[in-house]
């Protein structure tokens, strides 16, 4: 607010219009004034409009993922993700026991009720944290995961034994594990599992909190540890690599896919012509269906040979999605 009455107004501020401004100011929800919009040049109008219907469709297209199939968001499928991994984690020394098991990792929204916990200890629960944006895909998200480790030890007055373990009879297991022992357990499970940049997920925090009382001589506490990386609001679907063949023996890689939760089978195939099929449904002929990342198969000659893998996060054989048979190292031209 101007005190001085009789001072020069401001010259209006001078602002250059691209693409990126655009962008920002239609994410930021800026309404433009009619009478400015129609001031201006035809060809500033309709590249103001075509922005608009950029943004538009590609948060149309990210929203429909979600409606038409909210499991199979890749928000959902990361969160399935790290649950599978934490389930199937052990300890290294023997004799190797789960930290916590398929039945004690839970995806959740918050923290449960008293009357909501599982009936043993430790267990670690999956919460899908905070999100941004990218600025120039809105389809592309900088996303978090909490995970948190909650242990109920016996011993010391003051709850300690909750948090940095009590006495034990094998490391191998997690009897007396304290959450900053599960914390450690939690980070080193995930320390591979990457975003869709190829980075690993980055820890950018983890602590403990205050143990609470649970009876004499029992302390509950609850760790937490964050996770933060770069995700797609539509799902992705890991491809094998490196097919190759030969004689009669192919072979490809397909730990990245196998390892997955959701992962089904890999289907082999072939197309005529030099260029691979996109999906299992393009092929002409499917002449592998399996587990195994290997099969005998003599070549046909002037056929591209493309390998798929197949995912569902249902259970069972329902199949979600399929990976794209055009990646690189995920086809083979058998020549003539």
């Amino acid at each position: 607010m101007k005190l001085n009455p009789f001072s020069r107004p401001e010259p209006p501020l001078e602002v250059a219009l691209d693409n990126d401004s655009l962008d920002r100011a239609i994410r930021a929800g800026v309404q433009f004034p009619l009478e400015w919009f129609l001031s201006q040049a035809p060809e500033i109008q309709e590249t103001i409009a075509a922005r608009r219907d950029y943004w538009l469709e590609d948060l149309v297209v990210a929203a429909g993922y979600a409606i038409l199939d909210p499991e199979r968001t890749r928000l959902a499928l990361e969160a399935e993700e790290i649950r599978h991994i934490l389930a199937t984690a052990t300890w290294p020394e023997s004799p190797s026991r789960l930290v916590f098991g398929e039945r004690m990792v839970f995806v959740v929204a918050g923290l449960p009720d008293e009357d909501e916990l599982p009936g043993g200890f430790p267990f670690a629960l999956v919460n899908i944290g905070g999100g941004t944006s990218d600025p120039d895909d809105p389809n592309l998200l900088e996303q978090s995961f909490d995970v948190l480790t909650v242990a109920d030890v016996a011993g010391g007055r003051m709850g300690e034994q909750a948090l940095v373990g009590g006495n034990k009879s094998s490391l191998g297991t997690s009897a007396n594990r304290g959450v900053l022992e599960l914390n450690g357990a939690v980070r080193n499970a995930l320390k591979d599992l990457r975003g869709i940049d190829g980075a690993a997920l980055q820890l950018s925090s983890t602590s403990a909190g205050s143990p609470v009382r649970l009876g004499r001589g029992r302390h509950l506490a609850i760790g937490e540890s964050t996770f933060s990386g770069w995700i797609t609001a539509a799902p992705s679907y890991t491809n094998p690599t490196r097919l190759a063949a030969a004689g009669s023996t192919w072979t490809w890689t397909g730990t990245q896919c196998s390892e997955r939760f959701d992962f089904i089978q890999y289907r082999l195939g072939y197309v005529a012509g030099a260029v691979a099929a996109e999906s299992p449904g393009d092929l002409d002929t499917i002449v592998y269906t399996g587990t195994n990342p290997t099969f005998s198969h003599s070549p046909v000659a002037s056929k591209t040979y493309s390998v798929f893998a197949d995912y569902g996060t249902r259970g069972g054989t329902a199949i979600d999605g399929s990976s794209n048979g055009r990646e690189l190292g995920a086809n083979k031209i058998i020549s003539a």
